[in-house]
């Protein structure tokens, strides 16, 4: 344990992190600070233990002109996340400070990214199964484009311009249901949740202004960066555990430095060294990427799940490797002519969804 610790301080020591580290909180305070000036960040709706919620919290209050021109235009649905930095950024409903400050956390990254490891070393897929917290309105003034998860089916051989999220392996192992494999420039990287843009809930205005470039994913330097509560919840949990060795005879464990536990919960993922033993990376986001191949998750009986995708798959005849994934994360290659093949759809007892 002794050992496993020392080499440990020595990670947070190298000269790369640490210059890294030094420069994200200069731009980390500069975020916060923005943030006090709006009001202060609530935790959501509260209920009391009857069920009965609470009256709303104190909540940030953006000038309207401060905000993007078309969130006037449908007030009823940007009304819900504009008193919140996540739901701004989920929603392109951010102010052009906000913009400009994460935007510095990106550049950051690509001075810093091992973009070689990221490329060749790093699985990155896309789980089609996954669903974001915040959905497209159901009633809304804006014009909401309509993408079906089987028009990726049509996109090999193309370079996608949107960013996309992604998980990352390092173990060669896939979680989650299906989806496709990727290849692509990381912009952004962590071992946790980076409360990115959501795609889909980019109506038409939002799409024109980024037609270009395509529509961006930028990281919440809130999700990948301690708060001073929880550096102080770490620093004193060392020094329970310190005290708990010494009590029970053994050498007490390092004490950690505040930079140290700052630099431990960091999330940022920069090269291999800040990949846990795990091997995964829990958001990574890649732009102008091309898919590589696709995956599902093994089905127990019948037809890999939703099968709907998979027969129109198997009917446009993708090229690119189909992957079967097992509940360790483990894959082995498959042809899709083995499940929907004429001489092969007699062999399943179940062709439902």
């Amino acid at each position: 344990m002794k050992l496993i610790m020392e080499n440990w301080r020595r990670f947070l020591h190298e000269t790369s992190n640490r210059e890294f580290l030094e420069r994200f909180v200069k731009i980390y305070n500069e975020w916060q600070d923005l943030q006090a000036t709006y009001g202060p960040i609530h935790q959501g709706q509260q209920y009391d233990p009857d069920g009965e919620p609470y009256p709303y919290p104190e909540h940030q209050s953006i000038p309207i002109e401060a905000q993007p021109a078309y969130v006037k235009d449908d007030p009823k649905y940007y009304g819900a996340h504009v008193d919140h930095p996540a739901t701004r950024r989920a929603t392109f409903s951010q102010t052009q400070q906000e913009v400009d400050i994460e935007k510095e956390v990106l550049r950051l990254f690509q001075e810093f990214a091992d973009q070689s490891f990221f490329r060749n070393d790093v699985i990155k897929y896309h789980d089609l199964a996954y669903r974001a917290a915040i959905q497209k309105p159901w009633v809304s003034n804006m014009t909401f484009s309509e993408f079906a998860r089987e028009n990726y089916l049509g996109m090999e051989g193309q370079r996608g311009k949107d960013v996309m999220s992604c998980h990352g392996s390092t173990s060669g192992n896939i979680r989650g249901g299906f989806g496709m494999i990727l290849q692509g420039h990381t912009v952004f990287a962590s071992r946790g949740d980076l409360g990115s843009q959501t795609l889909r809930v980019a109506h038409q205005k939002v799409r024109e202004k980024h037609a270009g470039s395509g529509l961006p994913k930028r990281a919440s330097p809130h999700k990948i960066h301690p708060t001073e509560k929880s550096t102080t919840r770490a620093l004193e949990r060392n020094k329970r555990l310190r005290d708990r060795d010494v009590r029970m005879g053994r050498d007490p464990r390092p004490e950690i430095t505040r930079d140290e536990a700052i630099a431990d919960a960091n999330t940022v993922v920069l090269n291999a060294a800040d990949v846990t033993s795990s091997g995964m990376i829990e958001e990574l986001l890649l732009d102008n990427w091309t898919i590589e191949g696709w995956y599902f998750r093994a089905p127990f009986s019948g037809l890999p799940h939703p099968e709907g995708f998979w027969r129109k798959a198997y009917e446009m005849g993708i090229t690119k490797p189909v992957y079967e994934v097992d509940i360790h994360g483990g894959k082995r290659e498959v042809s899709l002519e083995d499940y929907f093949g004429s001489e092969s759809t007699t062999r399943w007892d179940d062709h439902s969804e």
